[in-house]
């Protein structure tokens, strides 16, 4: 059998030295194809093609809630084995949320809000009334959307 004689021992210096040479040509490559440091050379990066769109947002506060009109229907009719519906289940979302996504927007925020004034304005408990009160409930969702523009 032959020995290579490139697997006869190397020195901690040559194999330094031998590193050091593999990550020059990596980092060579990485700038000929425009990959970020990081970046696997078959990844796709995130925006890569959508350069040249424009997005269109919308925001809303949906509210979880079986009494709103045909939401308890949609939600019979849906989940036919479903004997007693609670009002606030946040499945009660789905009918305006489906109806979103057909027309083209895409759900980017959702979160609850403890309650919503008279004027559209969020409420937040005074710090340190939480622990008094016990659990605040809330049914309202702020949501945020987006679409393409073509």
């Amino acid at each position: 059998m032959q020995s290579n004689p490139s697997s006869k021992s190397k020195s901690p210096t040559e194999i330094l030295e031998l590193q050091l040479e593999i990550l020059k040509k990596i980092y060579e490559l990485q700038e000929k194809q425009n990959i970020q440091p990081g970046q696997l050379p078959l990844e796709k990066k995130v925006n890569e093609g959508t350069e040249n769109f424009k997005w269109e947002y919308q925001v809303e506060f949906i509210r979880a809630d079986t009494e709103i009109q045909n939401i308890k229907e949609y939600l019979i009719a849906k989940f036919p084995k479903w004997k007693s519906i609670p009002q606030h289940t946040p499945l009660a979302m789905l009918l305006r949320l489906n109806g979103l996504g057909e027309n083209g927007w895409e759900l980017v925020h959702m979160e609850p809000i403890p309650s919503l004034g008279a004027k559209e304005d969020i409420g937040y408990p005074i710090t340190g009334v939480i622990a008094m009160a016990g659990y605040i409930y809330s049914h309202t969702y702020f949501c945020v959307f987006k679409r393409k523009i073509k």
